[in-house]
């Protein structure tokens, strides 16, 4: 199909000197609208404008322009002997390509009512609309980064473009008015989070190794309606290409790492899971502290820190093995060091890191479960001391350090904390009793005396059992949510074995 008329009307007229200069070059006709006629006919070349060519005037404030038989019969003519018959009769001449972009409505504060709904495009998505779905006659570009490869295309096919060409670009268009669209819609639902229909707006950002499995295909797409730094905004500085998983816990990685970005934190994750976690007086310091909670499940995990890697620590990261290790900021030195690991995934995270205002969404058989992201960040003073006998006010580090500990275990979660740092966790059993138990067991075989811990469960104690285990291992305190009609039998059960119990009155499980 060789390309003879071009109508073009465009919002970002970036590019677009290439584009006309190309279709100059074939003697294309070019009708055009309002400040994009000016801006081609300044560079030189000759256009039409849509007000001479329809016979009437743009009105409405330029609003009402485009949308006219003439124009529309132009673009939706098929090539029929009936069309055509109706062509002449109306002197509809035919439009081979579209070149649109719309009003920028997700660049601009639509905090602003009058100027979001300016900025709604009416006449530009018709347009996108018409020429995609007329796509067998009519080619249609709706970006600037297309404009560049059209062209090549038309100079080495004699100023035709070839079907595939054309119903690739019409599917873009297609996306293009769907997304904005949906961004509009979006827009109007505002702060109903659970909205009678609800639109995901994703854009593929990446394909990744695999999937959760080695035989399941991947990829990340970014949600355009999410606000801030996301985990498609990570730099990846060195090492294979990410997987699935360490998607997921990158992002679980991230999440910690944002409730201690003004200390020297270090977590260690292995299956999503903290292996280890502490705070020092360095990070090389919190580090070591991390690594000794449980060195044998550490191996291959993923290590992020709150403050920037330099040299002597990236000296001590590669004497192990590690999938991902992830910071706010890496030395030139320590890049350099962390490099020589040839397969370690070196991730720098933005400087700012910001909990987020998105909903969470999961996938369940046939549709999606919507909530908000568990975002809550209780602090020691927010807790509410049940027992009659009280913490101890040095622990109160701990107390804070150990709920948020469990708070990113899967539950049942069990975690022991003691000198803020994790020394014992029990991840993911059917049981609160047994991730108990395996908490206290891993931090024995680590060579850590539970005397004065303190243990954070991510959910109530429906008895006092897990509190005769804290008991025999000398736990200096307990925080739990609390929520169980058995509360006052284990509140007794702590008062009598002389363990102050904490309950937050939230609850944080994690599947």
């Amino acid at each position: 199909m060789k390309i003879r008329r071009a109508l073009i009307s465009v919002s970002d007229k970036s590019g677009l000197d290439e584009l006309v200069d190309a279709l100059a070059g074939f003697g294309v006709e070019i009708i055009s609208t309002g400040n994009t006629a000016k801006k081609i006919e300044k560079a030189g070349y000759k256009v039409t404008n849509v007000a001479d060519y329809t016979g009437s005037e743009e009105i409405m404030g330029g609003r009402v322009k485009t949308l006219h038989p003439k124009i529309f019969g132009g673009i939706l003519a098929t090539g029929s002997s009936k069309d055509t018959s109706e062509m002449q009769k109306y002197d509809i001449k035919p439009i081979d390509l579209v070149v649109v972009n719309l009003y920028p409505f997700e660049q601009i504060d639509t905090g602003d009512e009058a100027l979001a709904i300016e900025n709604i495009d009416i006449g530009g998505v018709a347009l996108l609309r018409a020429a995609a779905k007329n796509y067998r006659r009519v080619a249609v570009l709706n970006s600037p980064d297309q404009y560049h490869n059209f062209a090549v295309e038309l100079e080495s096919n004699d100023g035709e473009i070839s079907l595939e060409k054309r119903r690739q670009l019409a599917k873009s268009a297609f996306a293009t008015t769907a997304f904005y669209d949906s961004a509009i819609l979006n827009w109007f639902e505002g702060k109903n989070r659970f909205a009678a229909k609800k639109l995901l707006r994703l854009e593929k950002d990446a394909r990744l190794r695999y999937g959760e499995n080695p035989h399941q295909a991947a990829c990340l797409y970014r949600d355009r309606d999410f606000q801030g730094a996301g985990v498609a905004d990570l730099e990846i500085l060195g090492g294979k290409q990410l997987s699935y998983n360490n998607v997921v816990e990158i992002d679980t990685l991230w999440q910690m790492i944002s409730d201690y970005k003004d200390t020297n934190f270090c977590v260690i994750l292995k299956h999503a899971n903290p292996c280890g976690a502490a705070i020092g007086d360095s990070a090389t310091d919190a580090y070591n502290k991390a690594l000794s909670t449980d060195p044998v499940s550490a191996f291959g995990g993923l290590v992020g820190f709150s403050k920037p890697i330099e040299k002597e620590l990236a000296s001590k990261l590669t004497e192990r093995f590690f999938e991902v290790i992830a910071a706010p900021d890496i030395s030139d030195e320590a890049l350099a060091i962390l490099r020589t690991k040839k397969n370690l995934r070196i991730v720098r995270f933005p400087k700012t890191v910001n909990h987020t205002e998105s909903l969470d969404y999961k996938r369940v058989r046939g549709g999606f479960l919507v909530s908000d992201f568990d975002q809550s960040d209780e602090r020691f003073e927010d807790f509410r001391v049940v027992t009659k006998i009280k913490p101890a006010e040095s622990l109160a580090a701990d107390i804070e350090f150990s709920w948020k500990m469990a708070k990113y275990t899967k539950s049942n979660a069990i975690v022991y904390v003691k000198n803020r740092a994790l020394i014992g966790v029990g991840a993911g059993q059917v049981s609160r009793i047994d991730s108990a138990k395996i908490a206290a067991l891993k931090a024995e075989q680590n060579g850590f005396d539970l005397t004065g811990a303190v243990m954070a469960s991510d959910g109530f104690f429906p008895f006092p059992d897990s509190v005769e285990i804290a008991s025999e291992h000398k736990i200096a305190a307990i925080i739990t949510p609390g929520g169980s009609i058995r509360d006052k039998l284990v509140i007794e059960k702590a008062d009598e074995l002389g363990i102050p119990m904490i309950f937050t009155g939230i609850r944080h499980f994690r599947h």
